[in-house]
């Protein structure tokens, strides 16, 4: 089986369309989501859950309202090209 990996020179030369993913999340539930990430994982773990607990406190300033649910976005990418 051969594979062929796309260069710069492959992608073609149209812009594809712009997607997004979006959530509503209560203040919980975004402080969750950060909890999840292996990033975050070894940060608790060299550094103490503390930490996590910390930045939590720091996100209910800015957030006081727990129950507010709030619109989170993440862009999607794509890179185009002919296999």
């Amino acid at each position: 089986t051969n594979i062929t990996l796309l260069t710069p020179h492959d992608a073609l030369p149209i812009s594809p369309p712009r997607f997004q993913m979006t959530a509503g999340w209560r203040r919980d539930q975004l402080v969750g989501c950060l909890k999840t990430w292996s990033a975050t994982q070894r940060m608790m773990q060299t550094q103490g859950a503390q930490t996590v607990a910390e930045l939590a406190q720091k996100i209910a300033i800015a957030w006081p309202n727990a129950q507010q649910v709030r619109q989170f976005y993440w862009p999607i990418y794509l890179r185009v090209g002919r296999v």
